[in-house]
Parts: C-alpha cells; structure tokens; sequence
C-alpha cells in the first residue's frame, strides 16, 4: 500500500535527521517549548500505534510504559527516568514493517471510528494510514526545526 511505503519513507528520513545527534541534543527543550526531539519520535510511535491498532481493537506493539511517556499532553519536564533512546529509536524503524505485514495479512477488518482535532473522520485502517501520514510530517517540521536551534 503507498500509504505505507509513505511511512516508512518519512520514518527513515526522520532518522537520518536525528541520526548524528547526541542523547543531551535528542533531550534538549528549546525555549518556548514543551517538548523535545526525543519526546516527538515517541509520540510518533504511540500516535501510529493507536491510529492503526487500537481503533483497530488490537494490541499496540510496543511497552505500556512507553505510551504513557509519549501520549498526547505527556510532557518530557515529567519525565522521572529518561526513556530508553536505543528502544525508541529502534521501534521508529521496526513498526512500520510490522504495519505492512499486519495490513497485508488482513488483521485490520474492524474499525472504531474516531474524528480527529483536526476534524478527519477515520471511518477504516486506510484512513488512519492516511491521516497518521499527516500527522507524522507535522512533527517531522518540528523535528527538522529544533535540530536547527541547538
């Protein structure tokens, strides 16, 4: 599906971009802001797993501990124990493949509608796709853009 081969385009442009970047880089909160490079990754992954699975009413691919680090209105300042930066950074790779073959494989046959903040309605799994595309370009500008302020 080119929806698909769309993620994990942008998903390996992202980490090209992030790929030469230290750990204090990756954490760095630009002032004005509430969120950093590392935290952006994150919520791209727990963001494409809830589009894509859980309105799909199937488990999400990666530790609970995770999701809540990165869900929407989570906040790197809360953080108690930085998250694993391997992990993260490995799952932003794997879980698009693994969205391939579940989608190829046919797992996605319900769906539980869900309109977004931005008023798109995800009526089935190639909606979601679709819109998590979306999404994830709007962080991609925030990635691109706090590499330019460190």
């Amino acid at each position: 599906m080119r929806g698909i081969d769309i993620l994990k385009q942008n998903r390996n442009y992202m980490s090209v971009l992030v790929s030469g970047l230290d750990e204090k880089s990756l954490l760095f909160i630009p002032k004005g802001f509430k969120t950093n490079i590392l935290w952006n990754l994150g919520h791209i992954l727990v963001t494409q797993q809830m589009l894509h699975y859980s309105l799909a009413g199937k488990r999400i691919n990666m530790p609970p501990p995770l999701r809540k680090l990165f869900q929407k209105e989570s906040s790197p300042a809360r953080w108690v124990k930085t998250p694993d930066v391997e992990q993260v950074k490995s799952l932003f790779l794997e879980l698009p493949g693994k969205l391939q073959e579940d989608y190829e494989a046919g797992i996605f046959t319900e769906y539980q509608e869900f309109i977004t903040m931005t008023g798109y309605r995800l009526s089935c799994i190639e909606d979601a796709i679709e819109f998590n595309n979306f999404h994830e370009g709007y962080h991609a500008g925030i990635i691109h853009s706090f590499t330019k302020i460190q």
